[in-house]
């Protein structure tokens, strides 16, 4: 008993050092980038997409669903266009292979946004892997308050297994950029019965050559004893800018992770 509080208390210390490490970071950013300040994204007109821009990646991890696991390599890309000064246009595509499994996919939205405010966009999504076919459709949300980014997303996936044919979506996400190049996550989802429960991070690393590169990090538990871990290399293509300016001007983040990597329990169990 006495072991297990000391430890609890010795994760609360940690946790409060980084927490303010953090904060002092962000503030000493933000005095010397003033550019870059929660005051600077906040003009107003911006455009829902500054210019036509994209993005490619590429993940390396391990995944395990149900009682097998294995190997998860993944290439990733999308593209995005204006429509207009309000409305814009992503597309993006995934394949690779997940626990001995390809896995390839189509990923779209059409959205409003106003960088200083929000963004609401129409989702459709088409993945297959082992013979499950997947076709997800939804709205998602998300508000801009400052450096934080609140997010919900909901509608129906209609897939080729039996006695699942029909049913719903709902997933949560909180984004927190304690600097304007760093980003923290915690998402949460749930398909049918079965949830799913995910952080990670991103950190633009700001080189003078290769200004859109930044380094993404996710690891993920849920049911049917899912769990996975990844680590991702992301490159932006496009002005040079902060990676808040960049979710909020330019690409839409994907919110792909937690599906895809249910996929192969669900692909196993055929439920």
């Amino acid at each position: 008993m006495y072991g297990h509080m000391k430890h609890r208390f010795f994760q609360i210390i940690i946790f409060m050092l980084c927490f303010s490490w953090l904060s002092s970071a962000q503030a000493t950013y933000i005095a010397a980038h003033p550019s870059t300040s929660e005051a600077a994204l906040l003009a107003p007109n911006l455009p829902a997409v500054a210019y036509v821009n994209g993005w490619v990646g590429a993940s390396l991890g391990g995944v395990h669903a149900v009682n097998s696991g294995g190997l998860l390599v993944l290439g990733k890309g999308g593209i995005t266009f204006p429509l207009g000064h309000a409305f814009g246009i992503q597309a993006d595509v995934f394949d690779g292979v997940v626990v001995h499994k390809n896995l390839q996919a189509a990923d779209s939205y059409l959205f409003w946004r106003a960088p200083a405010q929000g963004f609401l966009s129409g989702h459709v999504k088409y993945q297959e892997s082992n013979h499950v076919y997947e076709t997800l459709y939804g709205l998602r949300g998300d508000a801009y308050i400052y450096n934080w980014t609140l997010s919900a997303e909901g509608g129906g996936v209609h897939t080729n297994v039996q006695g699942a044919n029909e049913t719903g979506y709902g997933e949560v996400y909180a984004n927190w950029y304690p600097m304007p190049d760093l980003k923290l996550f915690a998402n949460y989802l749930r398909v049918k019965q079965d949830n799913v429960f995910q952080v990670g991070g991103e950190y633009q690393l700001g080189l003078k050559y290769l200004p859109g590169l930044s380094i993404f990090v996710d690891g993920g538990v849920g049911d049917h004893n899912l769990r996975y871990g990844f680590l991702e290399l992301r490159y932006y293509f496009g002005e040079n800018k902060t990676l808040i300016r960049r979710h909020r001007e330019d690409t839409v983040t994907p919110t792909f992770d937690p599906i895809t990597f249910q996929q192969p329990a669900r692909a196993v169990l055929k439920f």
